[in-house]
């Protein structure tokens, strides 16, 4: 019923009402958004902007903000430029400051990542915005920032930072999170040193508990591959510390003998004067992985101990957060599977399936992966098939996993089976390509890929012919259907029943937050 509105009313429209630029309402208008997906709006805005419709502040808004979710940047920015040249010149001055506005503009330039990670086209987003006379405030300059680091372009994203100030602007809390956080995240960490220090300082000026935390991850990636464990984690709860309550972890402090532990806290506490924030739950799982960390250093019977007091202090103040997330679970779900402890593994499994935190496809993908590396193939497929047959679908990380697995077992023919499964773009991944290579019977291996390849891409050809096929269709049955309107089409200075249907309020105008 859904996929019939847009085609159905595209073609009413086109025959019937578009002389008429009013006669939908904004309520019609703002709905079709909802019910339209993203290829089907695409083509039913270019048909409204060609016949002239109407469209009120808000709506041309929310299609902006629904074309930008989507990464569809050109239809994104078009809108705007609609809704600029449906201003006079003192109009648009009065709506070009709205928040609603700047906020839609974000996420058009953060979304047009999503699409083939398009990096190269942030300055040119950005150069629309302000041709459209639309100010670059702090929110953009974050989003240019964050869109700069997760392209790995740090330099730029340090250069837009340092260009705040001449541009009349000061750094939020978000600017920090963002740059600090694309810091952790490089290969060379230790390189920010100075900017992560000055972040924890303004951490402790504003008293906002997610910086703070931004910064205890910096630390624990920057000293991640540190052979000296015990005195990371002397720093590293130190760290912790100097921010946070130890209220969540009181229980946990008790019990820990190891020496160090305890002295860094007290260490803290004997200098500390102002006053502790509560530590969000990924403070508390960022120490808890560190906690995981030095148990599988020392011995598997301590980690063992470890998720044995996890459990318990499960439904404990801080705890209880971390116990929903599977995120927790796994991470000792891969410690376990690390030193090939399967039953302590299956252990995981079987709790997280009674719990909260039900296993998702990275529970799935570890444990299949420690059975593949130590040449289980059996369990690991029947660990593949238990995952379907809860309903949970691998991602493109399981076909890697099975992939390497295979390679490892010198399982061509399945190899060229799952190999229709993954995508072009991820088939040049290095380390498959480096698994592949392990592959004794080379000669059979090709011949198996180039047999995969053709199938899939017969398979895929055939799929996208069939899905043209029905959309033309799909469209082509309602031209037919309402083939009798273009003789009955509302002219200029006609009234119409359609025209009283649309514009009875059978619902509230859509609010300005909806955007």
């Amino acid at each position: 019923m859904q996929r019939s509105f847009v085609p159905a009313f595209r073609i009413i429209h086109q025959k019937a009402l578009a002389k008429r630029r009013d006669i939908c309402s904004q309520d019609l208008l703002y709905n079709v958004v909802k019910l339209a997906d993203i290829k089907d709006l695409k083509r039913m805005f270019d048909h409204l902007v060609e016949a002239r419709t109407r469209f009120g502040f808000d709506t041309l808004l929310h299609y902006a903000n629904a074309f930008g979710a989507a990464g569809e940047t050109k239809h994104a920015l078009r809108c705007l430029d609609e809704l600029r040249a449906r201003h006079d010149t003192v109009a648009w001055q009065a709506v070009v400051d709205r928040q609603r506005l700047h906020w839609t503009c974000a996420t058009i330039l953060r979304k047009s990542m999503t699409k083939s990670k398009k990096y190269h086209e942030t300055p040119n987003i950005i150069a629309s915005f302000v041709r459209l006379g639309i100010k670059v405030d702090i929110l953009l300059y974050n989003v240019v920032m964050h869109n700069a680091m997760e392209a790995g372009d740090y330099p730029i994203a340090f250069k837009v930072y340092n260009a705040l100030e001449s541009n009349g602007l000061k750094p939020d809390k978000h600017t920090y999170s963002i740059l600090l956080n694309g810091c952790s995240s490089q290969s060379s960490p230790a390189m920010f040193q100075r900017f992560a220090q000055h972040c924890a300082e303004v951490a402790k000026d504003i008293k906002d508990p997610w910086l703070a935390t931004d910064f205890l991850y910096y630390y624990y990636m920057r000293y991640q591959n540190d052979p000296e464990l015990d005195r990371i984690s002397f720093f590293m709860w130190r760290t912790y510390s100097e921010f946070f309550s130890e209220s969540s972890f009181e229980q946990f402090l008790v019990s820990r003998k190891r020496k160090g532990l305890r002295d860094a806290v007290n260490e803290t506490r004997v200098t500390q004067s102002s006053a502790l924030l509560e530590p969000p739950p990924m403070a508390l799982y960022i120490m808890l992985q560190l906690e995981i960390k030095m148990a599988l250093a020392y011995s598997n019977q301590r980690v063992l101990l470890l998720y044995q007091q996890f459990k318990e202090l499960a439904n404990s103040p801080g705890f209880e957060a971390l116990a929903r997330s599977p995120t927790t679970w796994n991470a000792f779900l891969f410690a376990f599977c690390q030193k090939q402890q399967f039953a302590s593994a299956s252990q995981v499994i079987k709790d997280m399936t009674e719990g909260p935190a039900k296993p998702n496809v990275y529970s799935w993908n570890i444990f299949m992966q420690a059975f593949f590396k130590t040449s289980q193939v059996q369990a690991a497929e029947r660990v593949f098939e238990i995952m379907r047959s809860r309903g949970v679908d691998p991602d493109h990380f399981t076909y890697g996993v099975l992939l390497r697995g295979y390679a490892k077992a010198q399982l061509i023919d399945r190899i060229g089976d799952t190999m229709q499964h993954v995508k072009t773009e991820e088939e040049m991944d290095p380390d498959l390509l480096r698994a592949l290579a392990k592959v004794v019977d080379r000669r059979k291996l090709m011949l198996a890929l180039e047999t995969s390849r053709v199938e899939k891409e017969a398979r895929a050809k055939e799929q996208a012919d069939k899905e043209a096929e029905e959309e033309r269709q799909r469209w082509a049955r309602y031209d037919e259907t309402f083939s009798f309107l273009e003789e009955q089409s509302v002219g200029p200075e006609e009234s119409s029943p359609v025209r009283e249907a649309s514009t009875t309020k059978s619902s509230k105008e859509p609010p300005d937050s909806g955007i």
